[in-house]
């Protein structure tokens, strides 16, 4: 009887197991990637389209390699504490109700992130 290890292999649709490293100065991509970037769709609802500007509710943002949903709410000026959902390619990776967003879940290239206010 052999024995069967499962590896998984991360496309920009599965959206598991993405939590940046929590140590300071720690990395999930590499000592050389401070020159990377990445492109993803970002879509804000509710009582969030606000902090899309003139943008509508849709707008493309370049984002440097191993940033997080954290990073594009610092970004946009947006308190964690009024986000109510988030998807990522359609998923939700809100833990839980009112339970706020995975702030350290990293966002690749090509991602959709919809953020959603309460109303």
């Amino acid at each position: 009887m052999g024995c069967y290890v499962y590896v998984g292999v991360m496309t920009s649709h599965n959206v598991q197991n993405r939590e940046k490293p929590s140590p300071a100065g720690a990395s999930s991509i590499g000592h050389n990637s401070a020159t990377c970037t990445v492109r993803v769709e970002l879509r804000l609802f509710n009582s969030l389209a606000g902090y899309n500007g003139s943008s509508g509710h849709s707008r493309r943002m370049e984002l440097e390699a191993g940033d997080t949903v954290g990073d594009i709410l610092r970004r946009l000026g947006i308190p964690p504490d009024e986000v109510f959902l988030v998807l990522v390619n359609g998923r939700d990776i809100t833990p839980r109700l009112n339970g706020g967003p995975r702030l350290g879940f990293t966002v690749d290239e090509g991602d959709v992130v919809t953020l959603s206010g309460p109303c």
